[in-house]
């Protein structure tokens, strides 16, 4: 799946989907559908016209000459038929559609780098940090991730992503990046539990263990789904406002 795909991977794969998104499939199945669809109904009808017209032919309604102008025109009529193929069974993205409300969102991707950057340094150095200041350590990647970071979220499902899924197309473009918000908020929930949990004295062992992972985990969810959505953000234009 996608254009950057390892040659061997699309060289062994039954099918190649040459974009990132999963719900091409489904365009693909609705237009193999269709396709043979088309096929079997222009089959029918070249068959069956030329079989009519070769029981008028046999009982003498028309003549050889007439009989090949007809067959013609039933050749004719089949491809016809058969280039319907070429048209429909994908919906087609809107056109001309423009926002600048994606620069916002991409404005504050760029703000939420140092907080990246300290759950990355939380994580690292957990287990050096004195009882204090690691407590102080874990209390601000907290309280970014309770507290800014789902507000962002919620702002971005309410007014970013209607927009892509209408560029976008397909069977629910976003479903991925709605999926990561759910995950980054399972993962804030668990590790607010464990803050919220934790003494001012030394960590237990599997406490240092499950934060680090629950840190290390969230650095790298968040900064995977923000490319993933610098690059839906490209389906946006800051050309004119959407109207």
């Amino acid at each position: 799946m996608g254009a950057r795909g390892a040659t061997a991977s699309s060289e062994a794969a039954d099918v190649v989907l040459v974009e990132d998104r999963l719900d091409r499939l489904v365009d693909a199945l609705r237009i193999a559908k269709r396709s043979r669809r088309v096929a079997v109904e222009s089959v029918a009808l070249g068959m069956g016209l030329a079989f009519t017209f070769m029981v008028a032919g046999a009982v003498g309604l028309i003549g050889p000459v007439a009989g090949a102008v007809v067959q013609e025109v039933i050749d004719v009529a089949s491809i016809l038929s058969a280039l319907r193929a070429l048209r429909g069974g994908v919906e087609r993205a809107p056109a001309g559609l423009r926002t600048d409300v994606a620069e916002r969102f991409r404005a504050e991707h760029r703000a939420f780098g140092p907080e990246l950057a300290r759950i990355r340094a939380t994580a690292d150095r957990l287990e050096g940090l004195e009882p204090a200041a690691r407590r102080a350590a874990l209390e601000e990647v907290r309280r970014f991730l309770v507290e800014r970071l789902p507000e962002h979220e919620e702002a971005e499902e309410a007014e970013v992503y209607p927009l892509v899924a209408r560029l976008a197309g397909g069977e629910d473009p976003m479903s991925s990046m709605a999926r990561a918000h759910v995950e980054i908020g399972h993962l804030t929930r668990v590790f607010r539990t464990l803050v919220d949990d934790l003494a001012d004295g030394e960590l237990a062992p599997e406490d240092l263990v499950e934060l680090r992972r629950l840190l290390y985990g969230l650095h790298a969810i968040l900064r995977l789904h923000f490319a993933q959505e610098e690059e839906a953000y490209a389906w946006l234009t800051a050309a004119e406002p959407v109207g």
